[in-house]
């Protein structure tokens, strides 16, 4: 099992999240968790590989 932090700066961008997303799907990750900056567009998600 492979764990990572991946610091995620403009996530609500459209093409951001989308390639993010298909990286995710690509790679076989789960998303456990995902921490907003509060409007600072930045945020931090956790990462595990199935």
């Amino acid at each position: 099992m492979n764990i990572a932090k991946h610091n995620v700066c403009g996530f609500n961008d459209s093409v951001k999240r989308a390639l993010f997303i298909n990286y995710v799907n690509t790679n076989n990750i789960d998303i456990v968790g995902h921490w907003s900056s509060d409007g600072m567009r930045a945020g931090v998600a956790i990462l595990v590989s199935k």
